[in-house]
């Protein structure tokens, strides 16, 4: 990490520090941390860089709680762990996921990564399962029916 890098995570991290203080040291206007954070979600903030990102209350609940493990360090922003590694499966890896998925149709996704030969997070076979096609038309004509009744 660059000195240029190093000074923006700080900042970052100085900026979580300012939005979750309030909540660490109890001196938060509203009734609980939870109606705190969900006000302060509602605005987006800006960050060092110039960008405006707005959060999900449960992240800056994450973040007090990163404080309170690691102190300030741990609010500093992270690097990917799988940064200049292609995350693409390639085509052996999905047609070995096709090729259980034939053999085995009631295997779950937790299932076929365990039982596969490669390393691969849970989501990857679901963005390859074979959708099974559902007969839907006749919900479509019910419903229509209800309306027009």
């Amino acid at each position: 990490m660059n000195e240029k890098q190093m000074n923006l995570a700080v900042a970052t991290a100085a900026l979580r520090l300012s939005v979750i203080q309030p909540a660490f040291n109890g001196t938060f206007p509203d009734r609980n941390k939870q109606d705190y954070y969900i006000r302060i979600a509602e605005k987006p903030l800006k960050l060092p860089d110039g960008r405006e990102v707005r959060y999900a209350p449960s992240t800056f609940s994450c973040w007090e709680s990163d404080y309170r493990r690691g102190g300030f360090d741990a609010l500093m922003p992270k690097q990917r762990s799988d940064k200049g590694h292609s995350r693409k499966l390639d085509a052996d890896v999905i047609a070995g996921i096709y090729s259980l998925r034939e053999k085995f149709p009631k295997l779950t996704a937790t299932g076929i990564c365990r039982t596969s030969r490669y390393t691969l997070c849970l989501a990857s076979p679901f963005r390859h399962f074979i959708p099974i096609p559902l007969d839907i038309s006749g919900f479509y004509l019910h419903n229509k029916k209800a309306a027009s009744d």
